[in-house]
């Protein structure tokens, strides 16, 4: 004869295994890495130690960042490397995994940049100027 408790609870593993790949297939792509570049739009908190919640302009669409990120500021062009977190209160956000500065590229960028208060000073009206002339200088 056969044991019951034994089918019962080959059952239970199996019915645990079939719950465990179901969810590992559903949140797949929350644990791939996801690349982003673009301007920080915002910066939401920062504390002594640099971490920091911030928002980023990609093409369009704002990303909710953070991370360990001490050396950028609002204006700053980045590309970020990180995966996908969900915050119970926030929602998704993008957790840094690695992040660079980069250059603005082309006129409409480093426009954008000039007249993000980056520069004391400079502003809209000055930075058209310096952004054709740095532009032409880049190409």
């Amino acid at each position: 004869m056969y044991d019951r408790t034994k089918i019962k609870l080959t059952n239970f593993k199996v019915g645990w295994l079939f719950i465990y790949l179901f969810i590992l297939v559903c949140y797949t792509k929350y644990m791939e890495n996801i690349r982003i570049e673009g301007q920080i739009y915002n910066i939401i908190y920062s504390n002594a130690n640099g971490f920091k919640i911030m928002t980023v302009n990609s093409e369009g669409k704002i990303y909710t960042v953070k991370g360990l990120l001490p050396m950028v500021n609002v204006g700053d062009y980045v590309d970020i490397t990180g995966r996908y977190v969900e915050h119970k209160e926030y929602g998704m956000q993008i957790e840094v995994i690695t992040y660079e500065k980069v250059t603005p590229k082309g006129e409409v960028q480093i426009l954008e940049y000039l007249s993000s208060g980056v520069l004391k000073g400079v502003r809209r009206k000055n930075s058209t100027k310096d952004s054709r002339s740095i532009s032409e200088k880049m190409h």
